[in-house]
């Protein structure tokens, strides 16, 4: 089991994927794929619009059954909006959601990565991590919003919404 922090990902053996002919991307063998998709709607360049757009991917992921979560991301600029599965779905079909999602809410595609993705430019389209670090929270950045995307910073508060997402997959 590949865990760093608490990404939900499911570390794929590439060898052991060839062996049994997978296609890449495709993986759910032995339980193994992706339990989330991530849509990172990113604001680097000055742009605005991230609430607006993260507003929008929340309604059409609850429109579709899913009961999604958002972070801010670690530099304050930007929102992760989360969607968890109830099981392990291929690298490829998780993707196929989150740019459905994302395409549905009209977010432009250089706006916003959808992960995982084996083809990530960085790379690391499969090990994402959700972005909470208490560090970046001095400047906004790896909290948990509200469904108004304010902050959200009791404890039992960011307990009680881990578990219904938990609860609710």
């Amino acid at each position: 089991l590949a865990r760093a922090g608490s990404y939900p990902f499911i570390g794929v053996d590439a060898k052991e994927c060839a062996a049994k002919g997978c296609e890449r991307g495709a993986h759910t063998c032995d339980g193994r794929g992706a339990s989330y998709v991530c849509m990172d709607i990113d604001d680097h360049k000055g742009e605005g619009g991230v609430g607006q757009f993260a507003g929008a991917l929340t309604v059409e992921c609850r429109r579709h059954g899913l009961h999604p979560l958002a972070f801010s991301s670690r530099s304050g600029l930007g929102i992760h909006v989360f969607a968890f599965f109830a099981g392990a779905l291929s690298v490829r079909a998780a993707r196929d959601v989150g740019v459905y999602l994302r395409d549905r809410a009209a977010i432009p595609a250089k706006r916003c990565d959808v992960i995982p993705s084996v083809e990530h430019h960085k790379g690391l389209g499969t090990l994402h991590g959700l972005p909470l670090h208490p560090a970046d929270a001095e400047h906004g950045g790896g909290l948990l919003l509200d469904e108004g995307l304010r902050a959200v910073r009791g404890e039992a508060e960011i307990s009680a919404a881990l578990r219904h997402a938990h609860a609710h997959r």
